[in-house]
């Protein structure tokens, strides 16, 4: 049995807790007390980061790789089938953590989070991928507590782009949101595109909630902002993934898309929290497009479907092309085009009508 210091045990706390959400009380008590950090952690206590970092990570990439999926090898353009471990390679999976994930960790334990007054490092500071992974699971374990606006305050978490794509609404709750965007660029390269690869159906599943909540805000002008946040990171996010050829990846938007149609028979009523009768019809139509916004970015999508029908067996994108075709196939994709372009439509007959009584 490893000893340690009353600060380092506070840290380890923090730390276990971000892989066991039943901790999160005692956890988040932690967050909201100044600590006075010591000169330097002992040995037992680095010895107990690696361990939880190390067993904690690789529980959390069991659960998210564990099912069999096929996707295009980020090296050849050959798929590859199977689970995580089965379709890359050791070296892209072995997570590395910098000096900076215990400079975040110091900083979660030395510092009130609900108001920091430091950051944790600078601005410019490049992280690693097991870095992001630590900064995620922070704001994932801690989206609906105090210290929320204290993490958003960190550069590195404004730009960071599993933040963006799973913690929309999150961001929303910092009034300075509009001057953020994301970079995906690091999860789309060849040693890090896994983790987005295994993320994608959770990821339509988050997005499939998030378009839900939305329906129940009360206040136009939290489902405009809303709205917008989720448009600007998809949009980012599927721009990011053509420009290195991995348009199957934007797939999740249609399984979102179809998943809605589903669950929201008919567009009356779409947001039926609320009043809207005060609302010009400009501002009804921006409303009403920014509680459809998922809606809306499946035209991309189509775009992407009919140039791979027209991309030939010589060029230089066939197989990436094929692949695409069978994902919208199997996402049953020119239905869900279909019903889509229907319901917006069908939307925007629903605003002129309104507008005529």
């Amino acid at each position: 049995m490893k000893t340690v210091s009353q600060f380092e045990s506070s840290l380890l706390t923090i730390l276990r807790n971000l892989f066991q959400p039943e901790g999160n009380a005692e956890s988040r008590a932690l967050l909201v007390r100044k600590h006075r950090q010591p000169k330097c952690l002992s040995r037992n206590c680095v010895d107990l980061i690696r361990q939880y970092l190390s067993t904690g990570l690789t529980q959390w990439a069991s659960a998210i790789g564990w099912r069999q999926q096929r996707f295009p090898s980020a090296k050849t353009g050959q798929l590859r089938s199977g689970r995580i471990w089965q379709r890359a390679n050791s070296s892209q999976l072995a997570l590395h953590f910098s000096p900076n994930s215990v400079e975040w960790l110091l900083w979660l334990t030395t510092e009130n989070i609900a108001a920091p007054i430091r950051q944790p490092f600078s601005a410019t500071e490049c992280l690693t991928l097991g870095d992001q992974l630590l900064l995620f699971l922070t704001v994932q374990q801690h989206r609906e507590s105090l210290i929320l606006p204290g993490l958003l305050s960190v550069p590195q978490i404004q730009t960071h782009g599993l933040v963006w794509l799973f913690e929309t609404d999150s961001l929303r709750q910092s009034e300075s949101h509009s001057n953020w965007s994301p970079n995906f660029q690091p999860w789309l390269t060849v040693d890090n595109v896994w983790v987005i690869e295994s993320l994608l159906i959770e990821l339509a599943q988050n997005t499939f909630q998030l378009e839900m909540s939305r329906r129940q805000l009360a206040r136009p002008q939290d489902v405009m902002q809303s709205g917008r946040l989720l448009t600007s990171g998809i949009q980012r996010f599927l721009n990011a993934a053509d420009s290195v050829g991995r348009r199957d990846l934007g797939i999740f938007v249609l399984h979102t898309a179809r998943q809605l149609l589903h669950a929201i028979p008919t567009t009356e009523h779409w947001l039926p929290e609320v009043n809207q009768q005060s609302l010009r019809l400009a501002e009804r139509t921006e409303l009403l497009r920014a509680g459809m916004a998922i809606f809306h970015q499946t035209a991309q999508l189509h775009q992407w479907q009919q140039e791979a029908i027209a991309t030939g067996f010589y060029d230089e994108e066939y197989r990436a092309a094929q692949f695409w075709k069978s994902l919208w196939e199997e996402a049953n994709g020119e239905d869900t085009w279909l019903r889509v372009s229907e319901r917006i439509k069908n939307s925007a007959s629903l605003l002129a009508a309104a507008d005529s009584e």
